[in-house]
């Protein structure tokens, strides 16, 4: 079965979008995302949606109108969001994976017998912090791997649907599914690079962060794959454009490391696509939001289409310098938004 984050299209019903005055809103949809349908036509049935933030802009998982999820590994913490829900339902074994809101009964083969899946949509994070949160796997592929078809945008170059599972061979399982990829034998990594610097701005002692990620990967492919980098010094030889913001400040702070410039950077162009599309609903419904997205959303944003310009001109360094470097290895690094770009 598959539990989705209710920002994917299922035909003849209203999208909450987190938010009960979207649903009033808007008219049911006339078709299904095809993410959900893929996955339908390969065995699986919808049985739920489940919550997420408002208008998915949110990161702890909490939602003031419908509640929010306990988190089954930690039940006095938030589950992280935005797809709250669909991680939730994975951690406590309602369902065996998930789209972002989608809760979904599935058998998609004979060598898979049931299988329950969650999908969410990742834009600065959506799947990759409840998957966290939560003690479960999440993954987002690349931008645009996934159709975003059917799905309501927050921003359109960087949404990318996600799902979650518990068991690795149902995740790999499902992504073979959404990805349309083929079962190929599993190969092991030439070179993975630890990037030193992001774990280090975690407020987690190394011998609980890095250094677990390291023995871990030398038990599996050995000492010799293993290379250090330090990635703010890689990103400030790559990414000439973040120079422009080197003595600016952004969201109102002066910031220093590109790692820091680079996540302003993001939340600018998310908050920029996001008014492009829903800030013209958002004057005339006036929804009542959550403090943490209020904080966030209902913030005047004027913006010049210099700036605009200037942080595209990084996303795409920044994008040419990820596929660079991830050519030939696999990057470790901590929970930081880099491949939201």
């Amino acid at each position: 079965s598959i539990n989705q984050q209710y920002r994917f299209d299922v035909e003849g019903h209203v999208s909450t979008f987190g938010h009960p005055e979207w649903a009033r809103t808007h008219e049911p949809a006339s078709s299904t995302s095809p993410a959900v349908s893929t996955l339908i036509q390969s065995g699986a049935t919808c049985i739920g949606t489940t919550v997420i933030d408002n208008f998915a802009y949110g990161i702890s998982g909490q939602n003031k109108h419908f509640g929010t999820p306990t988190n089954p590994a930690v039940p006095a913490r938030v589950p992280g969001g935005s797809s709250s829900g669909a991680a939730v339902a994975v951690a406590a074994n309602f369902v065996d994976f998930s789209l972002g809101q989608l809760l979904i009964y599935s058998q998609f083969s004979v060598q898979v017998s049931i299988l329950h899946h969650t999908n969410g949509v990742d834009t600065s994070g959506g799947v990759r912090v409840p998957a966290g949160f939560c003690g479960i796997l999440g993954f987002r592929p690349s931008h645009g791997a996934v159709s975003h078809v059917g799905i309501i945008p927050i921003s359109t170059s960087l949404d990318t649907v996600g799902w979650f599972a518990k068991d690795p061979d149902i995740l790999r399982r499902v992504g073979h599914i959404l990805l349309q990829a083929p079962f190929v034998m599993q190969r092991s990594p030439r070179q993975i690079v630890i990037a030193d610097d992001c774990f280090q701005q975690l407020n987690v002692p190394l011998d609980r962060s890095s250094q677990v990620v390291i023995k871990a990967t030398e038990k599996l492919f050995g000492k010799q794959v293993l290379k250090h980098i330090n990635l703010e010094d890689y990103i400030s030889s790559k990414v000439p454009s973040l120079k422009a913001y080197s003595n600016q400040k952004l969201n109102g702070e002066l910031k220093s490391s590109s790692l820091k410039l680079l996540a302003s950077i993001m939340q600018f162009l998310q908050r920029h696509e996001f008014g492009n599309k829903h800030d013209e609903w958002m004057s005339i419904v006036k929804p009542d939001l959550h403090p943490a997205v209020s904080a966030q959303l209902q913030e005047k944003f004027d913006v010049s289409e210099v700036e605009i310009e200037n942080s595209k001109s990084v996303r795409t360094e920044m994008r040419a310098a990820l596929n660079s470097l991830l050519k030939v290895i696999i990057l470790l690094c901590s929970l930081f938004n880099l491949k939201s770009f």
